[in-house]
């Protein structure tokens, strides 16, 4: 697969949001950014610390980042749907991050903190499966070499919240290296948008287990989505 690729204008994006989280007055003068790797890809994150207070020695943080993996499936690279082996095609996804880091400890655990905001997301998906495998399609189980060829095209695209726990990059003034970790949920917001087809000369597939498994797919996409990612930063 492809290494990973980020638009030009994610990037534009992400740097006009820290031109206009600098401006803000009573922004703490001390940043980090640093280059990530995940669930959503590869990519590049900056934060900042807020003068925001709950308790005395807790602490706000605004982050913003970036994230796409964009590659071809081949027979050595390839994308699993709902228990179907899908190659011969192309995977897509990008993202776009922003969210509040909240350190609520000042001791050995102040490392720890709790995430929330908005990603937008674009995930494309255009695969054919490996019909030379025993498929179920639909609930409907198929013997390997049944379909001639069985496709997928499948998009998503939208703005959903996440909420997440994580360690790591808290900001104290100080420069250097630092890494952090990050796990949590997206919560799809928007509706997928998915086709299929079958080439199907012997006529073994059945038009509903077809529609079944189209159906299944949109669900799948739809559904609470994990997120996971590390983070080497620096701070300035």
């Amino acid at each position: 697969m492809q290494q990973p690729t980020l638009t030009s204008s994610f990037q534009r994006s992400l740097a006009a949001a820290l031109l206009m989280a600098a401006s803000v007055p009573g922004f703490a003068a001390d940043y980090s950014a640093g280059l990530t790797l995940g669930s959503q890809g590869g990519g590049a994150m900056v934060s900042t610390r807020l003068p925001w207070k709950l308790m005395g020695h807790d602490q706000f943080q605004l982050r913003a980042q970036i994230a796409g993996l964009d590659g071809d499936l081949d027979d050595f690279d390839s994308v699993n749907v709902k228990g179907i082996d899908y190659d011969d095609g192309e995977l897509s996804t990008y993202s776009a991050q922003i969210g509040l880091d909240w350190y609520p400890f000042k001791s050995w655990a102040d490392e720890i903190f709790v995430s929330g905001g908005l990603i937008w997301q674009k995930t494309d998906i255009e695969g054919n499966a490996d019909v030379g495998d025993a498929l179920n399609v639909g609930g409907q189980h198929l013997a390997a070499n049944s379909l001639e060829s069985l496709s997928l095209d499948a998009n998503q695209q939208g703005v959903n919240p996440y909420l997440s726990v994580g360690w790591g990059n808290r900001l104290e003034a100080e420069p250097g290296f630092d890494f952090m970790m990050e796990l949590g949920l997206i919560f799809p917001m928007r509706d997928a948008d998915v086709s299929m087809a079958a080439v199907d000369p012997n006529q073994v597939l059945n038009a509903g287990s077809l529609a079944r498994e189209r159906k299944e797919v949109e669900d799948k996409l739809e559904d609470v989505q994990g997120l996971a990612m590390i983070t080497v930063a620096y701070h300035f």
